[in-house]
């Protein structure tokens, strides 16, 4: 084997690994965009499902439902099934929950980057104004990470409604 048959074999295997290099390196990086991604949307999804599980069990008590005044974009305070009261709160990036029984409080997430809540009355499209027009409670929370911006719009339909 000459000499320039030697260097024509280590220039095309040098070619051939960067190739396998780059797509290993494409593999690795998508790889790990997923499972930012999906960390993210576990977030958010955890979050809607407690949202939602909570607030339809706003207990009703003819002829409206147990919402305190805590009752704006950025709270939502109501009584349980059970006769707790319950009361969220998004102030900065968090979004808190307490109990009154057992006096607990808890940040349920610290990485929203936006949070609001909306009410609607029976029609699903009129705004409440009124803690008794209340029929449907909508959450609209945006998520920040690894500078990806992931959103989410949900709206529950409290139950025991006439």
């Amino acid at each position: 084997m000459s000499l320039i048959e030697l260097v024509i074999a280590i220039s095309i295997l040098s070619i051939i690994s960067l190739v396998v290099t780059q797509y290993l390196q494409g593999s690795v990086s998508s790889y790990q965009a997923v499972k930012n991604n999906s960390s993210a949307l576990m977030k958010l999804r955890l979050l809607d499902e407690r949202l939602s599980r909570e607030f339809r069990r706003t207990r009703y008590t003819a002829p409206v439902y147990d919402i305190t005044s805590g009752f704006n974009s950025s709270g939502y305070e109501f009584v349980d099934l059970d006769g707790v009261t319950v009361t969220y709160s998004y102030t900065g990036n968090s979004l808190s929950v307490a109990y009154s029984s057992p006096v607990v409080s808890n940040v349920i997430n610290d990485q929203l980057t936006a949070f609001s809540f909306n009410y609607y009355q029976s029609n699903g499209v009129t705004a409440a104004t009124l803690a008794a027009e209340v029929k449907f409670v909508e959450w609209v929370m945006t998520l920040t990470e690894n500078g990806n911006i992931y959103s989410l719009t949900n709206r529950v339909m409290l139950r025991g409604q006439p």
